[in-house]
């Protein structure tokens, strides 16, 4: 179904034949508010993730609109499954360094796209630009690093500044210098040679994911160690997305008659607030959504055993558990495969 044929349904049963206030931009407004509101209910859109790790990153922004991860795998020689562990847990284990390849995930809000983690390899200051200048080892492809980048040095209390300039970049040597901001937060306000640098984006970008112990290489290009079976959010249908019948709804048809309902919800709380007709409408919707969310969450299960199939035929293998001595000296230790 489209969201240019359940407009049109929506606007005849609300009753305004005329569209005399339910034109196209409110019943719009009513649908994108109506998608969202089942999407982030059932979890039923997913997507495949993938992503290459970094040496030390342990945080990785996950696609907008993510709403929970159903299951995660990272490749170390084979596909292993992450186990999804408490958020605190997980965020203490990846601090520390070392602990082989990465074992447990959890989610976490908030996220800022990660750039770069590494080492400071050089350090000037400009004083006819009052500029800070730093060099580090990452060639800077398009729109890898930006103005208004965030810079936090890690070496001295995570002292936080700006990208005021990106200098040049020396592909040769697989070099980036830029300009920033003062730092603030941390214990100098300037970097060093030999700081650990980190870069990302200014904004957030809803949830991301980490994980623990964090990785202790880089991947190779094209090499993607992270993947992921992600829900998300039902996409913002637009009125240019409309025009170009590119408008499909990504929602199960099991939810047609839930979705209509909504709508019908949303439309009429716009005109008249949440008035009794409102409530019916939002109690209907609630019956359809639990007849039709069985079949849906019997469809999730075939698609997620479907994407773990994959990873099988790739030598996907679960992890390995490590049972641990209470003993100070742990003699004991031994590993369960």
């Amino acid at each position: 179904m489209t969201a240019r044929q359940i407009i049109k349904e929506a606007q005849l049963l609300i009753g305004d034949p005329n569209v005399d206030f339910h034109d196209h931009d409110r019943m719009l407004f009513a649908l994108n508010r109506a998608t969202n509101r089942i999407s982030t209910r059932s979890r039923s859109i997913h997507e495949q993730w993938h992503h290459p790790v970094k040496a030390g990153q342990y945080q990785y922004a996950l696609p907008p609109e993510a709403l929970y991860i159903r299951k995660a795998k990272y490749k170390s020689g084979t596909w292993c499954d992450l186990n999804r562990g408490f958020f605190n847990d997980v965020e203490a284990r990846a601090a520390q360094p070392g602990g082989g390849p990465p074992r447990t995930f959890s989610l976490w809000q908030n996220a800022r796209v990660e750039k770069f983690v590494g080492t400071v390899e050089a350090v000037d200051f400009d004083e006819q630009h009052n500029q800070r200048r730093v060099t580090f080892g990452l060639p800077n492809t398009e729109g890898a690093v930006l103005l208004g980048d965030l810079v936090f040095n890690l070496s001295v209390g995570h002292g936080e500044g700006v990208i005021t300039a990106i200098l040049g970049t020396d592909n040769p040597n697989r070099t980036t210098q830029i300009a920033y901001s003062p730092l603030s937060g941390g214990v100098r306000d300037r970097f060093e040679i030999g700081d650990q640098i980190r870069i990302t984006s200014p904004h957030t970008s809803g949830h991301a994911m980490i994980i623990a112990p964090a990785p202790t290489r880089n991947d190779e290009a094209g090499e993607e160690s992270i993947a992921v079976f992600v829900a998300r959010r039902h996409r913002v249908i637009t009125p240019t997305d409309i025009n170009n019948d590119n408008d499909s709804l990504e929602l199960d048809d099991e939810f047609n008659d839930t979705l209509i309902y909504e709508i019908l919800h949303w439309a009429r709380v716009q005109r008249m607030g949440l008035d009794t007709t409102a409530q019916l409408y939002r109690q209907l919707s609630n019956d359809e959504y639990l007849k039709a969310i069985p079949l849906v969450e019997n469809r999730i299960s075939q698609n997620l055993n479907s994407w773990e199939s994959r990873f099988s035929r790739a030598g996907s293998t679960r992890r390995d558990v490590d049972v641990k001595d209470t003993t100070q000296n742990g003699f004991n230790n031994a590993t369960i495969a």
